[in-house]
């Protein structure tokens, strides 16, 4: 994990956290696939702003609609993203950004998996929590 600023749609959203993915993403030339949040931990109750990052043709859908397609089941959050490109693609790729906002979600730690319930194109643990709270484990 780590933290860069990012230029997005004529502002800069102030540094954003950076995931790398918790399991191998498909064989791919590039850099791997990233997560970047709005903050981290993700703030709790309220929808927050990303970015998925990946290595992809330049004619690629990414999200057939804005905002994507989220499914939640429990701690499970499955993001419909789609690397195919329609009638026509080109051979040529671009490791390209797709922004995109998560729903208001209660505390806890989540999987984020982007691509269809037949194939995960990557993977990535997060956290929803209160900026600056102990875990809850930790007798204060």
């Amino acid at each position: 994990m780590g933290v860069i600023p990012h230029w997005l749609g004529g502002c800069v959203l102030a540094a954003l956290v950076v995931f790398w993915p918790t399991t191998s993403a498909l064989a791919q030339d590039g850099p791997p696939p990233a997560l970047m949040l709005e903050s981290n931990p993700a703030p709790v109750g309220r929808p927050f702003s990303a970015v998925f990052r990946i290595q992809t043709s330049v004619a690629s859908v990414g999200f057939w609609s804005q905002p994507p397609q989220i499914d939640i089941t429990g701690s499970t959050i499955r993001v419909a993203f789609d690397r195919g490109c329609g009638f026509l693609c080109v051979p040529n790729s671009a490791y390209r950004s797709f922004p995109f906002e998560f729903p208001a979600l209660p505390a806890g730690s989540y999987t984020v998996m982007f691509g269809s319930p037949e194939s995960t194109i990557a993977q990535f643990d997060i956290t929803v929590a209160i900026a600056g709270a102990p875990p809850a484990s930790v007798p204060v």
